[in-house]
């Protein structure tokens, strides 16, 4: 009867030990699956490609952990509201610009590290966690940019921004920090390991080129792209890239998919075009390439909505009289809206290229004294809309909105928007010019 006893707990205790090993193998497996069955419900909107994600604040992307810093939102009563904790840093750049529009504008600021010399922000998209819809598509209320050097801001136009978000991200992850700058003219040079780079041509109002004839003669409808050939000089004995990146004067960046390989059997390199006119170019810059790595923020958490009122968004005065004008509307700003005022028009079309969107303009200006153009370049809100009043310089009275128009040209890029307005009216008679934003 013992053995019989001692049998039947030896059997039990098998018994179980067998099924404890089965469930773990079962488990492992089933996570195993999950590991590679698992489908992000992001992955399903083509707007994300299918990027790596990360529910937290950091993430590690090629040689560099690219981090939110910290995470500000301004408050009607021009109270900062900052995210605490997980080591979010307290103190937030900005908080002026932040508190000056805060009536009117709803502003999320995301801080990253690195800065640009170690990862460079080539594209943002910000999308509502909830619906996994672009903010712009959502609602044309919203808005965002990068704002140099290392911050994305994040708009609502009279509208709370939505309490999660996923911030999607592609940039380049440098392993160090060389820059090297090269200015727009011809003999321009910059010395990098194993030889120099040389400004060889430069064409402004690109029409196209070939190996036979070079650079062909811009005509009068050739659009506003600039492009640049350069020489090479040296003994370049690695495979090495380098990414080539266009700064404009007012410190916009244009990415090309093109990468630079010094390499190359050829001692020139290029044509490297750039959809900024070669008169608003500033300089090139040229860093081994860091890898066009994407990846998302996903849910990312930021101060409550608080169900705040909105003030009417500003009215701004270009003081005209009578001569040509170009600037900031400073009263829009964290918005950034860029004016230029010029007599006649050479204006016959609008374009977009990636991000970018622009008015095509090209050869002399025509009926200078008889109409003059208007044109504006909004960064932020795509969708934002400007009334025009023109204040008449002898009478002084204020004509109705957009008095006076005999063209309308409209692009529209991400988050970016250009227009035209032809007034048939000489500029001489227009003493001040009114700009009125509205919600879209």
């Amino acid at each position: 009867m013992i053995g019989t006893s001692r049998l039947s707990i030896r059997g039990r205790r098998f018994s179980l030990r067998f099924l404890l090993i089965g469930t773990a193998l079962i488990a492992a497996g089933l996570g195993i699956w999950r590991v590679f069955s698992y489908r992000h419900p992001a992955h399903q909107f083509l707007s994300y490609q299918k990027a790596p994600y990360t529910s937290g604040r950091q993430m590690k992307v090629g040689p560099n952990t690219i981090a939110i810093r910290s995470v500000a939102r301004n408050r009607y009563d021009g109270k900062i509201h900052i995210l605490t904790g997980d080591g979010l840093s307290q103190q937030v750049p900005g908080v002026p610009q932040l508190k000056d529009c805060a009536k009117w504008l709803d502003v999320v600021q995301l801080e990253i590290t690195p800065g640009p010399d170690l990862a460079e922000l080539i594209q943002v998209r910000i999308f509502d966690h909830q619906t996994r819809s672009l903010l712009s598509e959502l609602d044309p209320a919203y808005g965002w940019r990068v704002v140099e050097p290392n911050l994305i801001q994040i708009y609502g136009l009279g509208k709370e921004i939505p309490p999660k978000l996923d911030v999607w991200l592609r940039l380049n992850s440098h392993a160090d920090d060389t820059v090297y700058s090269l200015a727009p003219v011809v003999g321009a040079n910059v010395k990098i390991p194993g030889g120099t780079i040389t400004v060889e041509e430069v064409q402004d109002r690109f029409a196209g080129w070939s190996s036979g004839k070079g650079f062909y003669p811009s005509q009068p409808d050739s659009g506003p792209d600039s492009a640049v050939i350069l020489n090479w000089k040296g003994n370049w004995l690695e495979e090495t890239r380098y990414q080539f990146v266009t700064v404009s004067n007012v410190g916009e960046r244009e990415y090309r998919d093109r990468f630079m390989r010094l390499n190359w059997d050829s001692n020139s390199v290029g044509p490297i075009r750039s959809p900024f006119p070669l008169g608003e170019i500033d300089h090139f810059e040229l860093r081994p390439f860091g890898g066009r790595h994407r990846f998302f923020f996903d849910g990312l958490e930021v101060p409550p909505a608080t169900g705040r009122k909105f003030d009417p968004p500003p009215t701004a005065i270009i003081p005209v009289d009578g001569t040509q004008q170009q600037g900031f509307l400073t009263q829009f700003e964290p918005l950034r809206v860029r004016y230029r005022v010029e007599k006649g028009t050479n204006v016959h079309g609008s374009g977009v290229y990636n991000t970018l969107a622009w008015i095509k303009q090209s050869g002399p200006h025509k009926n200078v004294d008889t109409e003059f153009t208007l044109l504006f370049t909004v960064h932020g809100i795509a969708e934002l809309p400007l009334d025009i009043r023109l204040q008449d310089a002898s009478s002084g009275q204020w004509l109705g909105k957009n008095a006076q128009t005999s063209g309308n040209y409209m692009s529209h890029g991400s988050n970016r928007k250009a227009t035209a307005q032809v007034f048939r009216m000489p500029l001489e008679d227009v003493k001040a010019i009114e700009v009125t934003a509205r919600m879209p």
